[in-house]
């Protein structure tokens, strides 16, 4: 989120509202007398401290939706969490005052909007309010294994607690097309596609200070050209074909001094990370982990627009805005040419079969070889973002 203020000249200070699981009284349920709908944001996930893709898009729905001069917005967040999510309004130039809800939620609000888990009991058991839910992917359904049990559950609880009242918002066709697989039960109609769209921290830096800056604070070494490739809650076999692919783009392109940074979760992929990189022998040296629960927006931006290409192999990903974050910083992207992805980059970067190592690694070479395709693919990706 952008630190610096943003004032608006049309939106008063933004109250945060704390939900609380209070007895229901049905007779206490009034109309909605107001012109603007009133929008509550479930601000939980910005508390957890990851930096994931998932993360970034809560945010950035946030940070937009609150800005909305059409509706009338307050935040939500679990009681325990109140000081996180204040702190993360703050820093958005938001002026928070707590105001907890004190009766049913229909008395404060029209929609409830919650990312990525269902929303408190309380809320859930107020039947006017319309029930909102934006969904990333099913990848934690259909491999809980590379998450947190927590973050897995709140995953399989969230699509099991959709009904015919539910309104539903996924990132790519692909994974409406998941969800309706997974939940036939639920009708075409209430799922909608909001394409992802990068925040402004995401642009090309020319700041080389900001960008020596960044690869100090994360280990990159000066001078030395790196891919930076995203491995958060990535699978063991495509963590061994990211490492495959580098490899095999260093021996291309003879270049000795060629590094690759991934972004990962090392907390919950240690063992997986492990094994991927068991493979490098003596190059092990030149692959970094970055750790995605400690890397800013402003580091990411600047890491990605020093790097010769951005590179994502996950087969079957439920969105792209990372590829998106890149391309939107200037650098080319290398990605699986399913899925997203596919929706997302189109022609404007290299999509190869997410199996293909060997497709990888030609077109990661190239780039480290010939700065004219480089600067050419570049500017596919600015377009495109």
């Amino acid at each position: 989120m952008r630190t610096r203020r943003q004032e608006s000249p049309d939106r008063p200070d933004l109250e945060f509202v704390i939900v609380q699981s209070l007895p229901l009284r049905v007779a206490e349920i009034p109309r909605m007398t107001e012109q603007k709908p009133r929008l509550a944001l479930d601000l939980d996930v910005l508390t957890e401290g990851g930096k994931t893709d998932a993360y970034r898009v809560c945010e950035r729905l946030c940070e937009g939706l609150a800005r909305s001069p059409q509706l009338a917005v307050q935040f939500m967040a679990d009681a325990m969490r109140v000081a996180e999510a204040d702190a993360r309004l703050r820093s958005a130039g938001f002026v928070a005052s707590l105001q907890p809800i004190e009766a049913l939620p229909s008395r404060k609000t029209d929609i409830a909007l919650s990312f990525f888990r269902p929303e408190s009991q309380a809320w859930r058991e107020d039947r006017t309010v319309v029930h909102a839910h934006v969904i990333y992917d099913l990848i934690a359904i259909a491999r809980p294994e590379l998450f947190s049990p927590a973050v897995a559950k709140s995953a399989h609880d969230l699509v099991s607690i959709l009904d015919q009242r539910s309104l539903v918002f996924t990132l790519s066709e692909f994974a409406r097309r998941q969800l309706l697989r997974f939940r036939p039960d639920l009708s075409p109609a209430q799922v909608a596609v909001i394409p992802p769209a990068v925040s402004a921290w995401f642009e090309p830096c020319e700041d080389a200070a900001r960008r020596a800056a960044a690869r100090s604070k994360h280990g990159v070494p000066a001078a030395v050209p790196y891919v930076v490739a995203s491995a958060s809650a990535q699978p063991p076999e495509v963590l061994d074909r990211l490492v495959r692919a580098f490899l095999q783009a260093a021996d291309h392109a003879s270049a000795s001094d060629l590094h690759l940074v991934l972004v990962a979760d090392p907390d919950v992929q240690s063992s997986a990370i492990r094994a991927a990189l068991a493979s490098a022998g003596e190059r092990r040296a030149r692959i970094l982990v970055v750790p995605a629960a400690r890397i800013e927006n402003a580091d990411l931006a600047a890491l990605y627009g020093d790097a010769l290409c951005f590179v994502d192999l996950l087969q079957g990903a439920g969105a792209g805005l990372a590829p998106l974050e890149a391309m939107a910083c200037g650098t080319p992207v290398v990605c699986a040419g399913d899925a997203a992805f596919a929706e997302t980059v189109a022609d404007a970067g290299v999509l190869v079969e997410a199996r293909d190592v060997d497709a990888a690694a030609r077109a990661i070479a190239q780039f480290a070889v010939s700065p004219e395709a480089r600067q050419a693919a570049a500017a596919s990706a600015l377009r495109r973002a």
